[in-house]
């Protein structure tokens, strides 16, 4: 059986917590706990926490503005969870995520890793974004919303 007991009721002096250990304690819970949350407006999934723009940029703007946030545009696996996430939050317009097109289907993240092959692309641009109804590409100087990601517990 767990018992719960306040700091009166700990044995002797040895053991007592002056108020400034205690305020200490509070911090470092505090801290750890900023590990689990997001920053408002910002939506946890996952590892991650993701900003959704209401505001429209174009790629680069959107990617720079992501790495103001100690952020990137977002990176997307091919799984449905991941989508359907991404796709709930979205609403009906289309964001920019951080994916650079190369040419015959060859894709980079912007973390540096190589598009999987199975993972379909639409269009023949250079920069993707995120549709009702998967990934395509357009022309990076469109102006649209944006998706950026950081993991969790990053300020």
């Amino acid at each position: 059986m767990i018992q719960s007991h306040s700091l009166n009721d700990l044995p002797g002096p040895e053991n007592a917590i002056s108020s400034q250990e205690t305020g200490a304690r509070r911090q470092v819970l505090l801290y750890q706990c900023n590990q689990c949350v997001c920053p408002d407006e910002w939506i946890g999934f996952q590892d991650n926490c993701h900003y959704f723009s209401n505001d429209e940029k174009n790629w680069t703007s959107s990617r720079n503005y992501c790495l103001t946030k100690h952020a990137d545009l977002t990176v997307v696996d091919n799984t449905t969870r991941v989508m359907g996430f991404l796709r709930q939050f979205k609403g009906t317009s289309d964001h920019w995520i951080g994916l650079e097109m190369e040419g015959n289907q060859k894709g980079k993240w912007v973390n540096g890793t190589t598009l999987n092959k199975s993972f379909i692309v639409s269009g023949n641009e250079t920069c993707a974004y995120l549709n009702d109804v998967g990934v395509a590409t357009a022309r990076c100087y469109t102006e649209r919303k944006f998706i950026c990601r950081k993991e969790k517990g990053t300020r």
